[in-house]
């Protein structure tokens, strides 16, 4: 499959050694409320300043927490949770891509509970390293506001050889690259309220869940068809994985999609039906929007040498048309069997004659 530039991957490689920041700011929770603005909040007693800076939280005193970035828009290059109980971190965004070249990253390193994030993560449109790296050991990362990114960016989920680590949206991913899953104990999980989007772009190439871990999507998938080649049979696969790993929720749906039949999505978009199947995971263009049956078609019946023929005119050639009989209007409809054609403009069909018949035609 053809790829986008942007990536976001969950590998097992070690992760790399630390690069040097010009400030590390440690949260003592020395003050009197949870808010990033209280200078006491944190071991050197100073507010947090954006630019290539750390913020790390560490050990908590097992109490779940609620920290509020109230600093505006704060721009990083690395955020630490060591050791932490169940911890929200919510109020204004954040830009992790520090102020240099180098790329970003987010720990959590044997969170005793999962650590959610309300705020939303962008990127630093300054830097020409939009990397960022996600890395989460035995740790559970909750994404509840918005992870975004640019085509640029890369973002790399890393479990550093623990064995397992889950990155949960609860918010929504925008994000335009992979999902790399290279470890048996990664997990995507997209919940009920989550969402996540594909970017469809020329046949196969598009941003995907890949790698050898597990998903389990119950929530929103968006596939953005905006950019979409429109060639019957072209395809894209939006997830990779082995399809054993994939589970499919009762509240997974395709957003602007119809669910035609049990795990089959359905929508028209640039006159063509695009159709995304959960038992492989993969958007199909698989034809043109099919026309209306015409108003003007009509059955005209005649008997003859002991037949009746019914015959149609003007049908529609994208459809499939049948013949119904009943023995009388207050008698039930009967799909009359073999009598299914396509493909056509006109058909006749013959019967044995019998009285108080009615015929009808069904058009799908």
């Amino acid at each position: 499959m053809k790829k986008i530039h942007a990536i976001v991957t969950m590998v097992t490689a070690v992760a790399a050694a630390s690069q040097a920041f010009d400030t590390v700011y440690t949260w003592d929770n020395g003050g009197t409320n949870y808010n990033w603005s209280m200078a006491e909040n944190w071991d050197a007693d100073t507010v947090p300043v954006s630019g290539n800076i750390q913020l790390r939280f560490q050990d908590g005193d097992g109490a779940s927490y609620r920290l509020n970035n109230d600093l505006g828009t704060l721009r990083m290059r690395k955020m630490d949770f060591v050791n932490t109980p169940a911890w929200v971190v919510q109020g204004d965004s954040i830009e992790l891509g520090g102020t240099t070249a180098d790329g970003s990253e987010m720990k959590l390193y044997n969170a005793v509970q999962a650590v959610t994030l309300v705020f939303d993560i962008n990127e630093n449109p300054d830097v020409a390293n939009k990397e960022m790296e996600l890395e989460l050991v035995n740790s559970t990362l909750v994404i509840n506001g918005t992870l975004s990114g640019s085509e640029s960016r890369h973002i790399k989920v890393n479990l550093s050889g623990a064995s397992f680590g889950t990155l949960r949206v609860t918010g929504e991913i925008t994000s335009q690259g992979d999902i790399n899953l290279t470890s048996s104990g990664a997990l995507f999980e997209l919940k009920s309220t989550g969402e996540w989007t594909s970017y469809i772009h020329g046949a196969g190439t598009n941003n995907a869940v890949i790698g050898t871990g597990s998903a389990s999507l119950d929530g929103t998938l968006i596939l953005d068809l905006s950019g979409a080649s429109a060639t019957e049979n072209d395809s894209w696969q939006i997830v990779e994985l082995d399809s054993t790993n994939v589970v499919y929720g009762a509240d997974f749906n395709v957003d602007g999609f119809t669910e035609s039949e049990s795990g089959v999505w359905d929508t028209v978009t640039n006159g063509m039906v695009y159709t995304f199947a959960e038992s492989n995971s993969t958007l199909t263009v698989t034809g043109p929007e099919p026309e209306d049956p015409p108003e003007s078609a009509s059955l005209q019946i005649a008997a003859s040498a002991g037949t009746v023929l019914v015959t149609s005119t003007n049908l529609s050639a994208q459809h499939t048309h049948t013949i119904w009989k009943t023995g009388g209007l207050a008698g039930s409809w009967v799909e009359q069997a073999g009598t299914a054609t396509t493909g056509v403009s006109s058909a006749t069909w013959t019967f044995s004659p019998a009285t108080n018949e009615f015929y009808k035609l069904i058009s799908e």
